[in-house]
């Protein structure tokens, strides 16, 4: 009977371990390390501002780089079909925030963790950048109630207040991290490297600063001041990641513009015309429709040869050409004799090529017009979102504003910045770019506002949210309204998830009616211009 006994207790102990090991789901484990949340929310944030799906990242079209092709709703402004500010808010709050969240309470928690400092700091530093988009994209959000799972209605806050706290928490982080110290999470931006987490993070305070020249100059200033000492200046310190090149982990310019199989984009004119300047001249001495009378009837518009010289060196990894024009031009009459005969300039390669882009705003054909470069077909093209680039324009901008203590001069700094992007896109010739007299500081035309903004609109062709920025900010370069009887204005935000009026009615009317009402073109509260 004991026996029997011993065998039932054993046999019960043994059926308890089975049942307790199946009732633990092994694929959604309750605990998340907190090197892991990190990894998945940075990822998330990266994928999103590098991503040109039309469902979550329209700011190549916005910034007027890209046109469409079959479907030009979102270059046509309509935010509303796809909901894309709902998935914008949604990836960062839920993706990357949060996850950012428990980051950094599964680090607090963490005991006899010589790394916790730094890494809490790095999580801080990114944290302020995602909600740094928020507040560009949306102006008043949630913040101080967010990421509560207690508390479905969290308040807005305005957006002035975050940005101000924001830029104080920057620097607290980056004051934290110890660059002779180590990380301890796998770091797929840097390697480990904690300096250049520290030139990342300041130069996320510079761009904030300048952000916020023109609506409070008193803070901009110390804030730019302060991060200038340390910051990326050289594409080797970019703010990227790496993608690799096999899924899941290709850039996701490569889902879209390859995986996908779809041909949904094209240069935009708008871009194009920017980036090869032309001139147009009339031929008009001869009486070409045969009608026998010389008049306007009988102009034609032909490009100057001049103009392809002028043509930016970077259209050509940018985009693919799709027309070479020839060596001559003949001009005919309505009998299809040659009057008149123009010679081109070979400007490239013995052949002059010519960029058309299509009509932005437009649906366009894919073949007959100019086609998005292979550069961004590569699935392990890096994703960039603090470039060299970037930073030196800025520092060529508080240059040009004066009051700040950033370093050397605003034509330096301008010309910097465009060496830099053609040292990103590995582009020679960038000193016979910079005499082209439209483009050397000293002769191109235009404020230093004008100069400096067309410039890094041009160079930050890959970053769409910053072009679209650069023009929100100065009103340059002249973007496109939408060519119709009553024009659309180019958004200068995104409207509000459809599901904050409903389900978070009250705090969304509020913040509504705080920033001048929901609508597309409410301006953020630094747009001053």
């Amino acid at each position: 009977m004991k026996k029997i006994f011993l065998f039932l207790i054993s046999t019960f102990l043994i059926v308890s371990c089975v049942d307790e090991d199946l009732n633990v789901d092994k694929k959604n484990p309750s605990e998340v390390s907190g090197a892991t949340l990190f990894a998945n929310g940075t990822r998330n944030m990266f994928d999103l501002m590098n991503s040109c799906s039309v469902n979550e990242n329209v700011f190549r079209l916005y910034a007027q780089y890209w046109a469409q092709t079959t479907y030009p709703d979102e270059s046509q402004f309509n935010q509303v079909s796809r909901n894309i500010g709902g998935v914008i808010w949604n990836t960062l709050y839920r993706d990357v925030l949060k996850d950012l969240d428990g980051a950094k309470i599964s680090t607090e928690n963490s005991v006899d963790n010589p790394n916790k400092e730094n890494q809490l700091a790095i999580i801080e530093f990114t944290t302020v950048y995602a909600y740094s988009i928020l507040v560009d994209t949306f102006g008043n959000v949630p913040y101080t109630e967010a990421l509560d799972p207690n508390n479905p209605t969290p308040k807005y806050d305005d957006a002035e207040t975050i940005y101000l706290d924001l830029l104080d928490r920057l620097s607290n982080a980056i004051q934290k991290i110890d660059t002779n110290g180590s990380f301890g999470f796998d770091d797929f931006i840097y390697g480990g490297d904690l300096s250049k987490w520290k030139k990342a993070a300041n130069s996320l305070m510079l761009r904030m600063a300048m952000r916020i020249a023109d609506s409070n100059p008193t803070e901009s200033v110390q804030f730019a001041n302060l991060a200038s000492a340390d910051l990326i200046l050289n594409n080797s310190d970019n703010f990227s990641i790496n993608y690799l090149g096999a899924s899941p982990n290709t850039n996701p310019l490569y889902v879209s513009l390859v995986q996908s199989g779809r041909n949904d984009f094209v240069a935009a004119n708008t871009f194009v015309n920017k980036m090869q300047p032309r001139e147009y001249l009339i031929y008009d001495s001869s009486d070409l429709n045969g009608d026998g009378v010389i008049d306007e009837k009988d102009e034609v518009e032909y490009i100057d040869p001049d103009s392809f010289t002028n043509t930016d060196p970077r259209m050509f990894v940018y985009f693919r050409t799709n027309k070479v024009v020839p060596e001559e031009l003949n001009i005919t009459d309505s009998n299809d004799n040659v009057v008149a005969t123009f010679s081109y300039t070979d400007a490239y390669n013995n052949q002059t090529q010519l960029f058309e882009g299509g009509t932005y705003g437009t649906a366009n054909s894919h073949s007959g017009h100019t086609q998005l470069g292979d550069i961004l077909r590569v699935p392990d093209l890096k994703g960039t979102i603090i470039s060299a680039t970037e930073i030196r324009f800025l520092l060529a901008e508080a240059s040009a504003r004066g009051g700040y203590s950033v370093g050397g001069d605003t034509e330096t700094h301008y010309n910097e910045g465009i060496r830099a992007s053609f040292d990103e896109w590995e582009v020679s010739d960038v000193d016979s770019y910079l005499a082209m007299s439209h483009v050397a500081y000293s002769t191109a035309s235009g404020d230093w506002k004008e100069k400096i903004a067309t410039q890094k609109w041009l160079a930050l062709y890959n970053n769409g949210f910053e072009g679209w920025t650069t023009w929100r900010l100065f009103d340059q370069p002249t973007l496109n309204n939408l060519p119709v009887a009553d024009p659309e204005q180019i958004p200068t935000r995104f409207l509000y998830p459809t599901s904050e009026s409903t389900l978070n009615g009250t705090n969304y009317q509020s913040a509504s009616s705080s920033i001048g009402g929901d609508e597309k073109t409410t301006k953020i509260f630094w747009d001053k211009n």
